[in-house]
């Protein structure tokens, strides 16, 4: 199997990584690159032509964070692009899924923001720095991990407060009791998908009155110890 412009991906240097039948091309970015280090492609050398393949597509998800996932391509918050045209195991699938997953969250419990907007796409799942969240369906029922990351969304957001379902000048939307917190809900996924989101806000909410009870327990027992 050929490698085309594999310095470029020593250098992450590369705007698309494109793997076909026969070889790996490498597109060089617009960028300069900010350091070259030929070890990774050297230590291909050797080795059968699916583990270079599973190893260049290990590299890039190690390397960059996944904002955007379909049955087409892959890409980075900073667009680098992974496209595959040809048919590997499930086992690559599976690693290309929980990285943009767990990229996902990551992104979503380290920028803090205020307003959020949550959206439906039949091709493909991605975020943004924006505060943009697309869920992607099938004949308009989630996949089991975006129903998993709608009820993350709503813990993360709202943490600790409790979360209303509103419509709003003819929207509906997620808020916090005062207002700071906001989720807005496109039409397209109120209509298809309000189930969902109902039962995430009650999910949350049941939880919040939990941890609220629990508390309350553990401050009642601390009196009765202390004598109060």
């Amino acid at each position: 199997m050929r490698i085309i412009g594999g310095k470029y991906l020593d250098s992450s240097n590369y705007s698309r990584i494109q793997v076909s039948n026969d070889k790996v091309s490498i597109s060089k970015s617009n960028q300069e690159a900010l350091f070259y280090n030929n070890d990774f492609i050297n230590s291909l050398r050797n080795k059968p032509d699916n583990q270079k393949v599973n190893s260049i597509i290990e590299h890039y998800l190690n390397f960059n964070r996944i904002n955007f996932v379909s049955s087409d391509y892959v890409s980075s918050i900073d667009n680098k692009k992974l496209i595959i045209n040809k048919t590997y195991g499930n086992d690559i699938v599976r690693k290309i899924i929980s990285k943009y997953k767990q990229d996902r969250l990551e992104t979503l419990e380290e920028n803090e923001r205020d307003i959020y907007n949550l959206h439906l796409s039949k091709k493909y799942s991605s975020y943004d720095n924006n505060g943009n969240y697309y869920l992607v369906h099938q004949d308009y029922i989630l996949y089991d991990g975006e129903v998993m990351f709608l009820y993350d969304l709503i813990d993360i957001v709202f943490g600790s407060e409790l979360a209303y379902l509103i419509y709003d000048n003819g929207k509906m939307k997620i808020l916090s009791l005062y207002g700071n917190k906001i989720i807005n809900l496109s039409s397209n996924i109120v209509k298809h998908c309000i189930s969902d989101i109902t039962y995430a806000v009650s999910n949350h909410n049941q939880n919040h009155y939990n941890n609220m009870i629990k508390n309350k327990v553990i401050q009642l027992k601390l009196e009765v110890k202390n004598g109060k």
